[in-house]
């Protein structure tokens, strides 16, 4: 439901959920989710939204501790670009 909704975003130019299974004997799945935007102030609406809180709660009721990243073409980033996106809204 999540990524189907975050497909008709304007700006969303892909969004896919899969899982991976990892180590010998496959014990352990991976949850995998991926959102591509067409721009970075596209991912910033997004960051922004209340549909990205959800995905925000989803993360943080992970036994696991979930790993989250943001590539650009020029840097890498991670839940410190939704802190920084965040705050930067919150001063406007």
């Amino acid at each position: 439901m999540l990524m189907r909704g975050t497909r008709l975003e304007p700006g969303c130019t892909d969004c896919q959920v899969w899982t991976q299974a990892e180590g010998e004997d496959a014990a352990r799945t991976e949850l995998h989710y991926e959102e591509r935007w067409a721009s970075e102030r596209a991912m910033e609406n997004r960051v922004r939204s209340d549909a990205f809180t959800k995905v925000l709660e989803i993360l943080e009721a992970s036994s696991d501790v979930p790993r989250v990243e943001f590539d650009f073409v020029s840097r890498h980033q991670g839940l410190e670009y939704v802190e920084e996106v965040r705050r930067e809204s919150q001063r406007h």
